[in-house]
C-alpha cells in the first residue's frame, strides 16, 4: 500500500468519523423563541446544568414593548427561593424572578408532580434570555414569550397563576381578563392608547381596564409582579375607572406598593392595564388616490408662503370622510420615522365635513404599532403644542391640490 494511498484513506476516515459523530445533547444551545399573543408554551428539554439561550425578535414586539417571558417547572427541579436551582439572565446578566406561583407553599415531591411558573421581562435592547438549571435529572420545562403584554394563560389552566394573597379577594371566575401592557403613558388617553394598539389572545384589540372591587386586589397583584418582572420602582398603572365611575374622564391610576388603591394618576412613563376590547386591528391601505407623500422636515416658521410640497401639491388637509388616506397618513410617517412621529398637516375635517382645525400648526402623530404587521391604530390629530412652534423641524404631509 503506497503511502500516499494510506493518507489518502486516513483523511477520509477522519471525515467520515467527524461527520458522523452525534451533537452532544447535553451541550449549551441557543433556539430561537417565537413571540406570540396567546398562550401557546413550549415544551423545552433540558440536561442538568445546561444552558439554553433563547433568542427573540424584537422587531415584532408590540412597537419598543420588550417581551414578557413566563418560565413554567417543576417544583422538584426547581427549587426553593432560599436554594433555587434554576438560573435566568437576561443580557449577560442575573434577571429578577417574579414568582407568580410559588413552589414554596406546594409539595416539591417528584411524584406530586406540581409546578411553579415566574415572569421576566426582555426589554428592547436584549436579544434574548437564557436559562439553566444546575441540578436534578434531564426533564422538561415549558417557556411563553408575548410581545409587550404581562398576562396570566386564559386558556391554559394547567399553568394558571396564583398571585393574590389569603387576604386578597381572587379573581372571580368567569371575570373579565386582565393583562398589563407596557408603555410610558402619562394620561387617560395615553393608556387607552397603548391599550388600544396592542392585540390581545383573539386577535382583538386591547381597551384601558375597568377596575372594581371584585378584580382591583388581583389587578393590584398582577401590576406588582409585571413591574417586579422588570425591575420597575414604578408603583401605579392607568386605568379606565372605578367602580363604574370615570371621574368626569379624569385620568386615573391604580396604585400597588405599598397598597392597592384607585387614585388620581400622577406623573408619567406609567404601563396600563388593559382588558380585552371589541376592535379588530386595521391594515395598511395600498392605493394612494389623494398623492400622499411625506416631504422633508422643516420648522413651523419655514411653512409660512414655503413651495415644500411642490408645485402640484400642497400640505395636506386630513379628513374623517377619507379615512383611507388618514390611515395611509399613519403608514407613511411610521415607515418613515417610526412611532409616534409628528408631521406638520394643513387642517382636519370632521366626519360631516366641517372644518375642525386649520393651519400648518395642525400636527398629525404616527402609530403606535408598526403598520407593516397589519395590525396599528390609525394615528392622531391635534393641535400642536407651543414648543413645536418655537422650534424643532418636523416632516409635512402632502396631498394633490385637487382635494
Amino acid at each position: 500500500m503506497s503511502r500516499l494511498f494510506l493518507l489518502t484513506l486516513l483523511s477520509t476516515l477522519a471525515v467520515l468519523t467527524a461527520a458522523s459523530t452525534p451533537t452532544d445533547p447535553t451541550a449549551d444551545k441557543t433556539v430561537a423563541l417565537k413571540t406570540t399573543i396567546d398562550d401557546t408554551f413550549v415544551q423545552q428539554s433540558f440536561y442538568p446544568g445546561q444552558t439554553i439561550t433563547y433568542t427573540v425578535d424584537q422587531s415584532s414586539s408590540a412597537n419598543g414593548k420588550g417581551v414578557f417571558v413566563t418560565l413554567n417547572y417543576y417544583c422538584w427541579y426547581a427549587g426553593t427561593k432560599a436554594a433555587r436551582q434554576i438560573a435566568v439572565s437576561v443580557g449577560g446578566k442575573a434577571a429578577p424572578w417574579s414568582v407568580v406561583d410559588d413552589c414554596d407553599v406546594k409539595d416539591a415531591s417528584k411524584a406530586n408532580g406540581n409546578k411553579g411558573s415566574a415572569v421576566f421581562y426582555v426589554p428592547p435592547s436584549a436579544s434574548g434570555i437564557s436559562v439553566k438549571v444546575s441540578s436534578g435529572q434531564p426533564a422538561n420545562y415549558y417557556i411563553r414569550a408575548n410581545r409587550g403584554v404581562c398576562r396570566e394563560p386564559s386558556s391554559d389552566t394547567d399553568r394558571k397563576w396564583a398571585i393574590t394573597k389569603a387576604n386578597e379577594t381572587p379573581l372571580p371566575i368567569g371575570s373579565i381578563p386582565i393583562a398589563f401592557v407596557q408603555g410610558s403613558a402619562d394620561s387617560k388617553n395615553a393608556g387607552a392608547a397603548t391599550c388600544g394598539s396592542t392585540q390581545n389572545s383573539d386577535g382583538k384589540l386591547y381597551k384601558l381596564a375597568d377596575i372594581h372591587t371584585d378584580n382591583n386586589m388581583y389587578a393590584g397583584e398582577l401590576a406588582r409582579a409585571c413591574s417586579a418582572a422588570m425591575g420597575s420602582a414604578d408603583n401605579q398603572v392607568v386605568v379606565n375607572s372605578w367602580n363604574g365611575d370615570q371621574y368626569l374622564g379624569s385620568s386615573l391610576s391604580l396604585y400597588f406598593n405599598p397598597a392597592i388603591t384607585v387614585s388620581v394618576l400622577t406623573g408619567s412613563g406609567h404601563a396600563s392595564l388593559c382588558q380585552p376590547g371589541t376592535g379588530s386591528p386595521t391594515i395598511p391601505v395600498s392605493s394612494n388616490p389623494t398623492g400622499l407623500r411625506v416631504v422633508e422636515s422643516v420648522p413651523y416658521t419655514g411653512l409660512a408662503g414655503s413651495n415644500v410640497c411642490g408645485p402640484n401639491q400642497k400640505i395636506a388637509v386630513l379628513s374623517a370622510t377619507r379615512l383611507n388616506e388618514y390611515q395611509l397618513a399613519g403608514v407613511l410617517l411610521y415607515n418613515k420615522y417610526g412611532a409616534l412621529a409628528k408631521a406638520w398637516i394643513g387642517g382636519w375635517e370632521t366626519p360631516t365635513g366641517a372644518e375642525a382645525g386649520s393651519g400648518p400648526q395642525m400636527m398629525f402623530y404616527a402609530p403606535t404599532v408598526q403598520p407593516t404587521t397589519g395590525f396599528q391604530v390609525p394615528g392622531a390629530v391635534a393641535q400642536s403644542a407651543p414648543a413645536d412652534l418655537a422650534g424643532g423641524a418636523f416632516p409635512v404631509l402632502c396631498q394633490n391640490k385637487s382635494v
